[in-house]
This record gives structure tokens, sequence and C-alpha cells, in this order.
């Protein structure tokens, strides 16, 4: 969740500019392929935890649906809200 926190905490900067500009990262890196790779970033910690809590519902696994906060969910909603 603050792997996802910071992502999205990234894709909310309008005009983002570099902290270090004599730094040795030349050229600067471009601000859409930065969002394109935070939204990707997003996408797969998505998966992964959706992936994680339909193994956890699965018949067999010991937790059935009991404990769980449906978290899967709402990073999901969360990800398909996020601007492109």
């Amino acid at each position: 969740e603050e792997a996802l926190a910071e992502c999205e905490r990234g894709l909310r900067i309008d005009d983002p500019s570099d902290p270090e500009p004599d730094s040795l990262r030349l050229p600067a890196p471009d601000p859409d392929q930065l969002r394109a790779e935070l939204r990707n970033l997003v996408q797969k910690a998505n998966l992964a935890s959706i992936s994680t809590w339909v193994k956890n519902l699965a018949p067999g696994s010991g937790r059935g649906t009991s404990g769980h906060s449906g978290s899967g969910l709402l990073l999901a909603a969360r990800a398909s809200s996020l601007p492109e």
C-alpha cells in the first residue's frame, strides 16, 4: 500500500521539476514517460494484490473469506480511476 501511495503521489504532480538540475542524470527524464512508468507500477501492484486476494479465497487455503478486508478490490477501483 505504501508503494501504491507513492506512485499515486507522483502521478498527482502537475509540473515536475528536477530537484538537482546539475545531477549526472542527463538528459532529464521525460515527465510523460515517468507517469507511464508509475501507472504501470500501480497496475502491477494492483494485479499482485488481486492475485494474492484470490489465492486467499481459494478452497483449501484455510482462510476462506474471513479475516480479509477486500483491499484488492479497493486497489483495483483506485487504479481504474487514475488519469491517463
